[in-house]
């Protein structure tokens, strides 16, 4: 239950973040086109951009699974919406399609990092944090006095 009020939010914030935004001219790396969420009720449709992996999206016997693409498609079936997925190959695909109109939001965990080429998309549902870290085996250090 948690988990649709996170996908709310975001939706929500998305959806508020373009509508209220009067769209610029394109240029690259900007919002193109969005729907807003009278526009998304209309249509009866809530598009999903998402890609292929173990955990968020993925298909076996025929059957549409993945966290992510649950979490969305519960919180469409909530509101009366088909959902419609759309697979990128990767994420900065992804984040074009997303830009572009090409879907309403996104359900795959996009890293931080990429957040600040990202500007006018709105992020959350910080359910899976974590960091960066190296890992190497140390060397014992050499006897010098033999």
């Amino acid at each position: 239950m948690r988990a649709k009020y996170i996908l709310l939010l975001l939706i929500l914030s998305l959806i508020g973040s373009y509508s209220c935004q009067q769209q610029p001219a394109h240029k690259p790396g900007k919002v193109i086109h969005s729907r807003s969420w009278k526009e998304i009720q209309e249509s009866g449709e809530l598009h999903i951009l998402t890609l292929y992996s173990s955990t968020s999206y993925f298909i076996y016997k025929g059957e549409e699974m993945g966290y992510e693409f649950e979490l969305a498609r519960s919180f469409a079936q909530d509101q009366k919406l088909r959902p419609v997925v759309k697979v990128a190959t990767n994420i900065h695909q992804l984040m074009d399609m997303l830009k572009n109109g090409e879907g309403d939001l996104v359900a795959f965990p996009i890293p931080h990092m990429l957040e600040a080429s990202n500007e006018g998309i709105s992020y959350c549902g910080n359910e899976n944090i974590t960091s960066q870290v190296l890992i190497q085996r140390i060397e014992k250090k050499k006897n010098i006095l033999r």
